[in-house]
C-alpha cells in the first residue's frame, strides 16, 4: 500500500517533530484490522496509539484536535466528525505524473470539492515533507477557530 511505503514515514516524522513542540499531545492512528500488525511493527517505539480503524475511528474523529489524513475517504468521514487537520498523499512518480495530468489536484479532497473551499490544506508529492506537514498541523493546533472552519 503506497500510504504505509510512502506517507506512513513522513507523518512519523512529523509525529516526531510535533511531539517536541506539544508534549502532551497523544497521536492516535486508527488502522484497519488487516493491517494493524504490519502498522504497529513499523510504529514502534514511536509516540503513537495504534487503536481498530474500524471499531474507534468515530470516536478518534469526534475527540481528536486535528488530523493527519492520507487523501481519500478519511477527509471526508474527518470532515462530517467536524475534525480539523491536513490531506496529504504521496505515490510513486509514475503514478504521481498521471495523477496530476488528469485530477483537478485542488478538487482531490473531497471536502474541499464539495465545499467549494480548503477545508483541508493538501501536501502532495514534494510538499510532503515531515517539516512542512508538522508545520501546517501547528498552524491548525494553534488556532482556536480550526475546529469550526472544519465544518
Amino acid at each position: 500500500m503506497s500510504e504505509i511505503k510512502y506517507i506512513l514515514p513522513i507523518m512519523l516524522s512529523a509525529v516526531e517533530l510535533l511531539k517536541d513542540a506539544f508534549p502532551k499531545a497523544v497521536f492516535t492512528l486508527p488502522a484497519v484490522p488487516r493491517l494493524h500488525h504490519q502498522i504497529s511493527a513499523i510504529c514502534a517505539g514511536k509516540p503513537i496509539k495504534i487503536v481498530d480503524g474500524d471499531t474507534k475511528l468515530a470516536a478518534t474523529l469526534t475527540n481528536c484536535d486535528a488530523v493527519m489524513a492520507a487523501s481519500g475517504t478519511v477527509t471526508l468521514e474527518a470532515a462530517l466528525y467536524g475534525a480539523p487537520g491536513v490531506a496529504c498523499y504521496k505515490a510513486g512518480w509514475l503514478s504521481a505524473t498521471c495523477g496530476r495530468m488528469i485530477v483537478d489536484m485542488q478538487k482531490v479532497i473531497l471536502p474541499n470539492a464539495i465545499l467549494g473551499r480548503e477545508v483541508y490544506p493538501f501536501l502532495f508529492q514534494e510538499r510532503l515533507t515531515a517539516t512542512g506537514l508538522s508545520s501546517a498541523m501547528t498552524g491548525i493546533l494553534n488556532d482556536p477557530q480550526a475546529k469550526s472552519k472544519a465544518l
